[in-house]
């Protein structure tokens, strides 16, 4: 975590002389940049605990661009998928900080994953499943996602009741999801 890539040209990337720990907090920081709320990107907001993807082409309308892995659905503006992964970032975060003994900033991004998860399930969840997203005309967009709702169990944000409602849904068994989740977490449906 700790060393440099001097071998990078200083002309081509502003992250020369830095450490890995280094460019992983200014990565991170990005999410939480209040002086560039309407620059675009994604934001974390404080209030709901949610990220926001803030440019005008993906705004999670019909004509909007796709903002993640899944951009032939119009995920975008308030987006389920781009939380979740948040989430899961957040928790990495904190085990990360845990084994630096760093144990202010493991608790600090533990906190922001948990009221991520809140505001997720605050959200998302219309008590079957996890919705795709919302637009900016605070329309929601649904198509079932059985991906999504896979990665909000993988991740922790589904509970275990939440995670019954899900596989009821989609039909699938234990076993079923054990084979999705190749080398998933021990006891996740516990």
């Amino acid at each position: 975590l700790y060393e440099t890539d001097t071998n990078t040209n200083g002309r081509l990337d502003a992250s020369l002389s830095k450490s890995v720990l280094d460019k992983l907090e200014e990565a991170t920081e990005y999410f939480f940049d209040k002086n560039d709320l309407n620059g675009g990107g994604i934001r974390y907001n404080e209030a709901d605990g949610l990220c926001y993807v803030l440019t005008t082409a993906n705004n999670g309308l019909s004509n909007g661009a796709g903002s993640n892995y899944w951009f032939n659905h119009r995920f975008g503006y308030l987006d389920c998928y781009n939380n979740i992964a948040f989430n899961e970032a957040m928790q990495y975060l904190s085990k990360l900080y845990t084994l630096m003994g760093q144990p202010d900033k493991a608790k600090g991004y533990a906190d922001i994953a948990e009221k991520n998860r809140i505001g997720i399930n605050n959200v998302f969840w219309n008590g079957t499943r996890y919705i795709g997203a919302k637009d900016t005309d605070g329309k929601t967009h649904d198509l079932g996602f059985t991906f999504l709702n896979l990665e909000a169990i993988s991740t922790g944000v589904a509970d275990s009741e939440k995670t019954e409602k899900i596989l009821l849904y989609k039909k699938l068994d234990e076993y079923e999801v054990q084979v999705l989740f190749y080398g998933a977490r021990k006891g996740m449906l516990s």
